[in-house]
């Protein structure tokens, strides 16, 4: 619901608010922003804080999100070293850090994530809601592409019976960096597989039709980003992407993701498109 995610996001940004300021500040009547926070209240999400004294009339309620109750698990899974990596991280509203770890497996099988899930859940039962970033994709709850193989066709409920949104593994790492009135792509960079491509609008991951944005079977066919090793072919390869991406989009940034950026690579980037303003920010993110 988008009246719910903008009534959310205003008190992340603007803490002990009255329901008269969020109606201010979102463009909702009071009316509607009082009927969302009772349910808000119910669910547990929103907490009131004491109230505000106005010079005429009552005094009014202050609410603020549940930084205590409610929990994210956000849990991504990548390729590194021809392991199977997975980061777990436990957030509450605000987008602090609870608990975080990184995990690396040799040979990696559905019931250890089951299992990774399940403990955590157990450890933090303020959870509510997870996130989970796969290097694929997922239609209707249902894995439908998969670099992990073992994942491919598995649906949401199988592995939690809480409330779980699968986004591929960038759409997860920009989860907790995101800006409402931002156009953002992340670029994901493997070093075995192919690139993924992770954008966010307004607040929100962009999924398309189909939740297919950013899959690398739908780029040109003479354009294999598998095909070689060197690392100036595979820079060569950004280069075009950032490119592509700022004609399209014209974003305001652009995260990549990638063990291949050292400090000799990073000067073989084409950063002259963010000069020119096709794309806002460059920022480089090393796994």
């Amino acid at each position: 619901m988008n009246t719910e995610y903008n009534i959310l996001s205003f008190l992340q940004k603007n803490e002990s608010s009255t329901a008269l300021s969020v109606s201010e500040g979102t463009g909702y009547s009071v009316v509607t922003v009082n009927h969302i926070l009772s349910l808000l209240l119910k669910e547990g999400r929103v907490v009131k804080k004491g109230q505000e004294f106005l010079s005429k009339g009552r005094p009014a309620s202050l609410y603020d999100l549940d930084e205590n109750n409610y929990y994210y698990l956000i849990v991504g899974l990548f390729e590194k070293e021809f392991e199977t990596g997975v980061f777990v991280r436990v957030i509450n509203q605000k987008g602090s850090i609870v608990y975080e770890n990184e995990l690396h497996f040799l040979k990696f099988e559905l019931s250890k994530l089951k299992k990774l899930i399940k403990n955590t859940e157990d450890y933090f039962p303020q959870i509510k809601k997870i996130i989970l970033g796969i290097p694929g994709q997922v239609r209707d709850d249902k894995v439908i592409i998969c670099d992990v193989g073992c994942l491919v066709g598995v649906t949401m409920q199988e592995l939690s019976g809480l409330p779980i949104k699968a986004f591929n593994d960038i759409d997860a790492a920009l989860f907790s960096d995101i800006n409402n009135s931002e156009i953002k792509a992340g670029i994901y960079l493997p070093e075995h597989f192919a690139p993924g491509v992770g954008l966010v609008i307004n607040g929100k991951p962009y999924l398309g039709s189909n939740g297919l944005v950013g899959e690398n079977c739908f780029s040109s066919p003479g354009f294999d980003f598998t095909a070689t090793d060197s690392a100036d072919e595979k820079i060569k390869n950004i280069n075009y992407i950032l490119r592509f991406i700022a004609f399209i989009l014209n974003p305001d940034t652009v995260i990549l993701y990638s063990e291949l950026f050292t400090e000799e690579n990073i000067k073989k980037l084409d950063l002259s498109i963010e000069e020119g303003h096709g794309i806002g920010k460059i920022i480089i993110k090393q796994n």
